[in-house]
């Protein structure tokens, strides 16, 4: 996989990038079930990394649309 100009690492993902990225695609207005569908895979690497950015996140901003 070729890295990106903006790529992260998994370890340094925090709850202010997955905020972004919900903002990122909310403005790209895509259905409310799709931005979840992409939360929830994020929720998963998270926790599969043993990264706890996505509870923070969730305990910081609530997902309404």
């Amino acid at each position: 996989m070729l890295k990106k100009e903006h790529d992260i690492p998994l370890e340094q993902i925090r709850s202010s990038h997955i905020h972004q990225y919900q903002n990122f695609l909310e403005k790209r207005e895509l259905s409310s079930t799709t931005v979840r569908i992409y939360l929830t895979l994020i929720k998963v690497i998270c926790l599969c990394t043993n990264n706890s950015s996505y509870n923070l996140y969730f305990s910081m901003y609530s997902y309404k649309r």
